[in-house]
């Protein structure tokens, strides 16, 4: 096959679109696990007192934190161009028409479009990992907003490298505002961030599989108590949710 096809008199290279179909070839091939199957392998089996039914423990599935760190990973670059780009265009010409512009009329529909676009030519099928996709959205579309009506920190702003930094995580960082250097975490500190993630996966393990386990009605039994427990109990779970998606964003 002719690596080169003529049209109307012009020469087109075949090669960018060769190389662009391969790419997204292999990267399907990490996300070619639908994820629809329960094949956890079971470590454990127990009962609760007054609980109907048994409960398991099972092993973590290595395909899911596979796409999930896939899906991180790709979008990590686009995040850090499209910061350099804000940085140049937004956040050095701040206030002007131009800004404003590139802003709301570019870098914002980009980071709606990005997620959807990577879903559907990565055939990706899982729930989570397509929600995880959308972490480029959050990143990107508020961090937009903060450059244009300037409420980034000061300090993330004095170089582009501190700005591809601020743009590579959801989580914060702490800066010295003397330096404008990152602070450097403890091992003290880094070991109470390790045990705190621990325990919230752990008991956000326990806490989620119990609430799916009694269709999110645990008291659907027992009519003397209070719907605000069942209450308290659904903000316990999005607590210990966010407190393991942030404190592993951090660590990562």
């Amino acid at each position: 096959v002719a690596p080169f096809a003529t049209v109307r008199g012009f020469t087109k290279s075949k090669q960018p679109h060769n190389v662009r179909r391969r790419t997204m070839e292999f990267l399907r091939t990490f996300f070619a696990d639908d994820l629809d199957e329960e094949r956890r392998q079971l470590l454990c089996e127990f009962s609760l007192p007054g609980a109907a039914g048994r409960f398991g423990v099972y092993a973590p599935l290595r395909h899911f934190w596979t796409q999930v760190g896939s899906i991180t990973l790709i979008e990590l670059p686009l995040q850090l161009g499209v910061a350099a780009v804000i940085y140049t265009l937004i956040v050095k010409k701040r206030g002007t028409p131009g800004a404003y512009a590139i802003g709301w009329g570019g870098v914002l529909p980009l980071s709606v479009y990005v997620p959807i676009y990577l879903v559907e030519a990565l055939d990706i099928r899982s729930t989570v990992v397509r929600m995880t996709a959308t972490y480029f959205t959050n990143i990107v579309g508020f961090r937009c907003l903060e450059a244009m009506y300037d409420t980034s920190p000061a300090v993330v702003e004095t170089s582009l490298a501190h700005y591809l930094t601020y743009f590579s995580t959801s989580a914060s960082f702490r800066w010295q505002e003397a330096t404008g250097a990152r602070r450097r975490i403890a091992p003290s500190e880094l070991a109470a961030n390790v045990g705190g993630v621990a325990a919230a996966m752990v008991s956000l393990s326990v806490v989620l599989s119990w609430m799916e386990h009694v269709s999110y009605a645990p008291f659907a039994a027992h009519p003397a108590v209070p719907a605000v427990a069942t209450a308290y109990l659904l903000i316990l779970t999005v607590y210990l949710l966010l407190s393991f998606g942030f404190g592993t964003t951090a660590l990562a």
